[in-house]
């Protein structure tokens, strides 16, 4: 494991450079994709920002509303750069608006902006997984017998990064260079039907993850609503395209 990086007297944790690693990668596969949809020049990263910009914001003071009376005995930790103190739920939820707004202020076509993430949000999982590899996080189950098992933890498990970071890169692969697009938005439904299939095979997989009903895990449910829901969409709209004539 190599949870953090001594660079001489300076001691960095390796898992917020992962983030920012994922971000710069994401951002600049997805102008590359926005440029191949021919969406307008800086588009992507003007969204990418507002969303994650207002995101953040968003995350902090949402924190901060839920525990008002441990801040306001420590106001200066309003501003601490702690990533543990968050409120996910809201900064994704402001984020995407203020992305969505942004994008109608541009007039860009929200379908062609999510083929152009789609890509992007692929890669970008892949370095993410490739940061927990290193970290340790989001590990395996026990595996002592499996001939390619990693020691973690104090046990042999599965290398479950390893599966996650090669499951992200073939996606990446297919949507980039194979995948049909029959109509704008085609790929980013591919994308996120492939995504929960592999979170479907794979969570079992996760040590920190536990069982919840026959069996299943709760984000395999989740996944496999999510994946029935992008089929679903993606079936619907491609009967429902104007087919071109033979």
């Amino acid at each position: 494991m190599l949870p953090v990086l001594r660079l001489g007297p300076f001691t960095i944790p390796v898992s917020p450079l992962t983030w920012l690693a994922a971000f710069f990668v994401l951002q600049e596969i997805g102008e590359r994709a926005a440029r191949r949809l021919k969406l307008p020049d800086d588009v992507f990263s003007g969204a990418l920002m507002w969303t994650i910009g207002v995101g953040i914001v968003a995350a902090r003071l949402g924190y901060v509303a839920r525990y008002l009376d441990t801040f306001l005995a420590e106001p200066l930790q309003i501003v601490a750069l702690n990533f543990g103190t968050l409120d996910l739920t809201t900064g994704v939820l402001f984020g995407l608006v203020a992305g969505i707004a942004y994008l109608q202020r541009k007039k860009v076509s929200m379908r062609l902006f999510a083929d152009a993430l789609a890509p992007a949000l692929v890669i970008g999982m892949a370095v993410l997984s490739f940061g927990n590899l290193l970290t340790g996080d989001a590990f395996g189950v026990p595996a002592p017998n499996l001939p390619w098992a990693i020691f973690l933890w104090g046990e042999l498990r599965h290398p479950v990064q390893v599966y996650e970071l090669f499951a992200y890169l073939t996606i990446f692969w297919f949507v980039w260079t194979r995948a049909p697009r029959p109509f704008d938005g085609a790929h980013f439904l591919i994308t996120v039907a492939l995504l929960a299939g592999a979170r479907v095979v794979l969570e079992p997989l996760r040590g920190d993850s536990v069982a919840w009903v026959i069996g299943l895990r709760e984000a395999q449910v989740i996944a496999l609503v999510v994946m029935s829901i992008a089929l679903g969409i993606f079936m619907t709209i491609f009967h429902s395209s104007p087919k071109p004539m033979a």
